[in-house]
């Protein structure tokens, strides 16, 4: 694993995006979330030492705009989980989502809930749809690692939220920027370059669909639909049968096809 400031990214990774992980806006990226991390409510002694370790200086002062005293989520150790889950070779699936969960179940894997937290209504309308294309039941756990493990790479392409506040490490209007995006906008492209076969890349909703155009269209296959969200789903997202055609484009490239 290679230490990364206070994240840490398996090595593989870390050479595929060394550009970016050496860049002012990486810098940026890791010096407001240091100052988003430091002043959480349940701020643990082992990360306030790390904190410290890597240049975090505290103060008496602080702008409540950039620390505002809230959770961060995912905790600091899985912001790159899915990275650290799942190498390039072996993706054979991208789903894009936005942010993390807001109540603490995210666990750095799009859409995928930590054991413990009930089923968040988007992930219940995939759910239901995988049910209605397929139809069968799913495995019933919310927590989607079981796709990682088959080569679904869940990618948030913003990694952290605050608690309680959608979009507030997206939109400054709610909380503060964090620029996320220039890391899964290098992921998408080095990820679309560098496989070695025809990926399946689901886009679902109008602000995964911004990302098409890092995706080579001659080289991999694209499949889009509205998000699953209870705003969006009714409206194509519920009978686009993305479960179905991921697996028959699997098995026309003799893949093995992703239980899902």
């Amino acid at each position: 694993m290679k230490q990364i400031d206070i994240l840490q990214i398996t090595d593989p990774w870390y050479t595929l995006l060394k550009d970016y992980f050496e860049s002012v806006s990486f810098k940026n990226t890791i010096t407001i979330l240091k100052e988003e991390l430091a002043w959480q409510p349940n701020l643990t002694m082992g990360l306030k030492t790390l904190l410290e370790e890597n240049g975090y200086k505290y103060s008496k002062d602080y702008d409540s705009r950039t620390t505002p005293g809230k959770q961060i989520f995912p905790n600091y150790t899985d912001i790159l989980n899915i990275y650290n889950s799942l190498s390039l070779e072996k993706i054979k699936v991208v789903i894009l989502g936005q942010d993390p969960y807001i109540n603490g179940e995210a666990h750095g894997l799009a859409f995928s809930i930590k054991e413990g937290y009930p089923i968040a209504p988007s992930l219940r309308n995939i759910f239901t749809e995988i049910e209605n294309d397929l139809g069968r039941s799913t495995s019933g756990s919310s927590n989607l690692m079981r796709w990682v493990d088959q080569g679904v790479f869940l990618l948030n392409t913003c990694l952290t939220v605050r608690e309680g506040l959608s979009k507030s490490h997206i939109d400054d209007r709610i909380g503060i920027n964090l620029n996320w995006n220039y890391l899964t906008e290098t992921t998408i492209h080095r990820i679309s370059k560098y496989s070695e076969s025809g990926l399946i890349f689901l886009l679902w909703g109008k602000h995964a669909q911004n990302y098409e155009y890092l995706i080579d269209k001659n080289k991999h296959s694209i499949l889009k639909a509205p998000h699953p969200s209870p705003f969006s789903a009714r409206f194509g997202f519920f009978g686009c049968k993305h479960f179905s055609k991921v697996n028959q484009i699997l098995e026309g490239q003799n893949k093995q096809l992703i239980d899902w």
